[in-house]
């Protein structure tokens, strides 16, 4: 699994390179299997996946708005999985669970994990979701 930081506040919209992925394929609709939805924060895609769409990312890749997590090995740059930093770097692992805001991947984070200073620091980060309270002062639109 690739762990992607998406860092900007506005979901991305990547599309799979696939034969179905052409612009103008009234077939290939924002929603379907043919696109990847990054959330703010981190997110996790699975190997075929990033495959299929690091040629798209590339651009945000170089702007350093999207950030893939590797590390060395030799003189290879090796992705690297949510579970290999939770067992190499606990501190980073909370790190990027309290910059993480999708509930459904936290919740898979939280079953995989036995570490309890990680699945304190995953409880807190759902319940802070879940408790968020907007205070409605957001962007108005002129009419």
């Amino acid at each position: 699994m690739a762990l992607l930081n998406w860092k900007l506040a506005n979901v991305k919209i990547v599309p799979k390179n696939s034969p179905k992925s052409k612009r103008g394929d009234k077939e290939n609709k924002v929603g379907t299997k043919e696109f990847i939805h990054l959330l703010p924060g981190y997110n996790e895609v699975d190997d075929s996946e990033w495959e299929q769409i690091k040629n798209n990312c590339k651009p945000r890749l170089e702007d350093n708005n999207l950030v893939l997590l590797t590390k060395k090995e030799g003189d290879k740059e090796i992705i690297v999985s949510f579970s290999d930093i939770a067992k190499d770097n606990p501190d980073k692992a909370v790190e990027i669970v309290n910059q993480t805001y999708n509930i459904s991947l936290l919740e898979k984070w939280k079953s995989e994990t036995s570490r309890d200073e990680l699945r304190s620091a995953i409880f807190n980060q759902i319940d802070a979701i879940k408790n968020y309270k907007s205070t409605g002062k957001g962007i108005r639109i002129k009419q």
